[in-house]
């Protein structure tokens, strides 16, 4: 990865939309559940997406080593303000997806920051 390309993941990483977009990106990816089902198509299917997530992250941890706990922060910022806000104050709706967006995210965090 060129320094050039490192600033720009640090760009998206530090920006807390940037965070939210890549958040969702690997909850699509599912690179954090198994990939196994019980047909080959479906397992690779799977694999396939999660093969997307881990090159991601990947990326996000080459460009700047605190990237993923920076996502992981901002899952648990977002899940809070969720779980305080009021059906007025989201519109009704939640833009950004899941409190959950990370499988386990939420329960590695609260182990590294001591809840």
């Amino acid at each position: 990865m060129t320094d050039i390309d490192k600033l720009r993941w640090r760009a998206l990483i530090d920006s807390p939309d940037g965070r939210a977009a890549l958040l969702w990106i690997l909850a699509q990816c599912r690179s954090n559940q198994q990939s196994f089902a019980m047909d080959d198509r479906t397992t690779s299917f799977n694999e396939g997406k999660r093969h997307v997530g881990l090159q991601l992250r990947d990326r996000i941890e080459t460009a700047d080593p605190h990237g993923w706990l920076k996502l992981v922060k901002q899952e648990i910022d977002d899940a809070e303000l969720k779980r305080n806000a009021k059906p007025s104050d989201t519109g009704g709706s939640d833009t950004r997806g899941a409190p959950s967006r990370i499988a386990g995210a939420y329960s590695t965090a609260s182990a590294i920051a001591g809840d």
